[in-house]
């Protein structure tokens, strides 16, 4: 039971922060594309938007712990793995973090029982 409420955590906290700041990235930049940046923002899409940023401030916390945990396990305990593959996954994890985790997990520790 207890290892399934550990799994059911790691699950939520590999995707939700993920989507939470990639969701973010597309509506900053795609109304800086659209030309939407001028336009005032209404009182009560204001009032949203701070508890948004609080939420985004979180998942940026939260991808960047996962981060460093995948990347541990990524050197350490993954030995399904090459050397070449643990540092492409690294650089992967680093630079795309907020995509490569969510892979991370489906690929190497979604069905890891030992969790």
């Amino acid at each position: 039971m207890h290892s399934t409420f550990k799994a059911n955590v790691l699950r939520f906290a590999s995707f939700v922060p993920s989507i939470i700041v990639v969701f973010s990235m597309v509506f900053i930049y795609g109304r800086r594309w659209l030309g939407i940046n001028q336009q005032p923002v209404e009182t009560m899409f204001q009032g949203i938007l701070s508890y948004w940023l609080i939420l985004l401030l979180f998942s940026i916390f939260i991808v960047m712990a996962l981060m460093v945990a995948f990347v541990f396990h990524a050197v350490v305990f993954n030995k399904k793995i090459s050397s070449f593959q643990k540092l492409i996954w690294i650089v992967a994890l680093w630079v795309l973090n907020a995509l490569a985790i969510p892979v991370y997990y489906m690929k190497y520790l979604h069905n890891d029982h030992s969790i």
